[in-house]
This record gives structure tokens, C-alpha cells and sequence, in this order.
């Protein structure tokens, strides 16, 4: 059963409509506001889209960890002593700087 109902909308967010609503072809801001609502309130595909994204930098994230630590091995395996401090090597420090976006943030 439909309920008729009144809002008051700002200019901002009026202005903001009635852009949705020629983008998406609507004519009636009823329409364009029962579209938003059900956008919003009823969308799974945007949740599992948000979810999906998520799943990708995590996985980003990871295999970049891995990189790392990959990279700080095989740097020690060069042929320094076992206890050698890798973190107060110059070149490692370079590399560091012109490779990791996230410097410091996903150790």
C-alpha cells in the first residue's frame, strides 16, 4: 500500500535531484526520490561490489607484504653477515623509498 508523504529538501540537495534526475531520465522527483531510496535500502549488488573491492586490496596488500619480505631475503642472502642490521642498509633504504606506497603503514 502507498503512503503519500512531504519532504522539504534544501537547494543543495534539490539542486543535487533534479541533476539525478537527468542523468537517469526521470521525470517526476517523486520517482527520482523513490528510486534513490530503494538504491539505497535494497542494493546488495552495491555491498557485495564494496566487498569485492575490499577482498582485492586486501589481497593487494598481502602479496605486497610478501614481496618485502621476499626482497629483504634475498637481499640478505647476498652475502651478509647473518647479523646484519637489513634495516640500516643504505640500498635497502632506497629501494624501500622508490617502491613501498605505504611506507610504514602494512609491515
Amino acid at each position: 500500500m502507498a503512503r503519500r508523504c512531504t519532504i522539504y529538501l534544501d537547494n543543495t540537495l534539490e539542486k543535487r535531484l533534479s541533476e539525478y534526475m537527468q542523468k537517469i531520465g526521470i521525470n517526476t522527483k517523486s520517482a527520482a526520490i523513490k528510486n534513490c531510496l530503494e538504491w539505497t535500502l535494497f542494493s546488495d549488488e552495491r555491498d557485495n561490489s564494496l566487498f569485492e573491492i575490499n577482498e582485492k586490496l586486501n589481497r593487494i596488500l598481502y602479496r605486497q607484504n610478501i614481496n618485502k619480505k621476499v626482497l629483504e631475503q634475498l637481499f640478505v642472502n647476498f652475502g651478509f653477515p647473518v647479523n646484519y642490521e637489513v634495516a640500516k642498509d643504505k640500498l635497502l633504504k632506497e629501494v624501500y623509498e622508490r617502491n613501498n606506497s605505504y611506507k610504514g603503514r602494512y609491515d
